[in-house]
């Protein structure tokens, strides 16, 4: 293979990738029956990966939509925070917090809850006010 293949091979397969988590998205957003399972497939096919960790997150989400907190702490403690924007973070830690407030696990919604607190956004309000509860 010439060195002018590569960066298309590599397109490629990011296009195919990317392609395959949106199928996977759309699934488990409209609740298919097998959007779970797409998902984690995608997953485990993936990993480790940039459009890996994105649906990490996306799982993460839906099950914290569907108050199945410990899939979502599953999901979320999986999550490498280190490519992420302080936003995405942000939004990460305070659901695991949450999720943690609502298994009765004071101690680690706790920890999330401080990390987030003093971070001016849309869990500025929530954070401190659940901070101030556990």
């Amino acid at each position: 293979m010439n060195t002018a293949q590569q960066p298309q091979n590599a397109n490629f397969k990011l296009l195919h990738q990317q392609a395959q988590l949106k199928h996977a998205q759309c699934a488990i957003r409209l609740n298919h029956p097998d959007g779970e399972k797409l998902v984690r497939d995608f997953i485990r096919d993936n990993s480790p990966s940039s459009v890996a960790n994105e649906a990490l997150l996306d799982l993460g989400n839906y099950y914290f939509g569907q108050r199945k907190f410990n899939e979502a702490i599953r999901y979320y403690q999986q999550v490498p925070t280190l490519d992420m924007n302080n936003t995405l973070i942000t939004e990460v830690k305070f659901k695991m917090g949450y999720a943690y407030l609502v298994k009765k696990k004071y101690k680690q919604a706790k920890s999330l809850f401080k990390q987030v607190k003093d971070i001016r956004g849309d869990y500025y309000y929530p954070a401190n006010s659940y901070y101030g509860v556990t």
